[in-house]
């Protein structure tokens, strides 16, 4: 269920669709609400420029999962750069820039994987001068996913909005999985499975943001093949199985951003 802290009722969900699909757009309009704003990007994947123009929005990039630690060939993180866990705590301690903050972007989770097994790699193969940079071990993701899934459920018990987003994964039937006429079984967070169930479990909601000849839409509930779901009776209710969504090139598009769809999540389930 949602949280409720402080007498405060925060929203945390996962946002997931393709590319340019209008992810990072649409939580960026978080920060339209006078109850979610000041919105924290942890940028990822270098996909901001949708929201570089806004002004209004601070952003960090994120280059590492755990709390870094200086070495000799790497005493200090560059202008502008952190690790997911540093932030975290900056983020729990509520301190200087930090304690207007009210909505946490992580952009994108399937990138902060992606990143993670890169170190761990890199790690292992400072151990072991035979392995190939590029090779994964089952170590890797075995670590990976503690690593991240400890992560992801930090950020969720945060007394905030918490919104992560992730790229779509069609999952095939296991014998089937290298024939391309085959349909898709499954269409989820891009995670591998251990880690995309944990997380999925963590998050109240889980969105599929797509598009069609008609515009933009939210999957809020599970429908068909496509992984979704929206915790809190009155507000799925409410918000219905597809919500039209705003489109952020035309001002005069008609449909819901986050700024509406959190006012209907306060007047329902607080």
């Amino acid at each position: 269920m949602y949280q409720v802290k402080n007498d405060n009722v925060f929203l945390n969900v996962m946002l997931y669709g393709p590319p340019g699909i209008g992810k990072t757009w649409l939580a960026s309009t978080a920060q339209n609400h006078p109850k979610m704003k000041d919105v924290y990007y942890l940028n990822v994947d270098g996909g901001l420029a949708t929201i570089g123009g806004r002004g209004d929005i601070k952003a960090i990039n994120i280059v590492g999962i755990e709390k870094f630690k200086p070495t000799a060939e790497k005493p200090g993180l560059g202008e502008n750069q952190s690790t997911l866990e540093d932030e975290f705590w900056r983020l729990a301690a509520r301190q200087g820039d930090y304690a207007d903050i009210n909505t946490v972007v992580i952009d994108s989770g399937t990138e902060c994987q992606t990143l993670n097994l890169e170190i761990l790699s890199t790690e292992a193969m400072k151990k072991n001068k035979s392995r190939s940079p590029d090779e994964l071990w089952i170590d890797d993701y075995g670590k990976s996913t503690a690593q991240l899934k400890r992560i992801f459920r930090w950020f969720r018990d945060l007394p905030m909005n918490v919104i992560v987003t992730a790229l779509p994964q069609n999952v095939y039937p296991k014998t089937e999985s290298k024939n391309k006429t085959v349909e898709p079984v499954e269409v989820r967070p891009q995670f591998t499975d251990k880690l995309g169930t944990s997380v999925m479990g963590y998050m109240d909601m889980v969105w599929y943001l797509y598009k069609d000849k008609e515009g933009g839409h939210l999957l809020t509930q599970e429908y068909g093949i496509f992984k979704a779901k929206t915790r809190g009776m009155k507000f799925s209710k409410e918000l219905g199985l597809i919500v039209d969504v705003k489109d952020g090139l035309d001002p005069t598009s008609k449909g819901l951003d986050l700024t509406d769809i959190f006012d209907l999540f306060l007047n329902t389930e607080q």
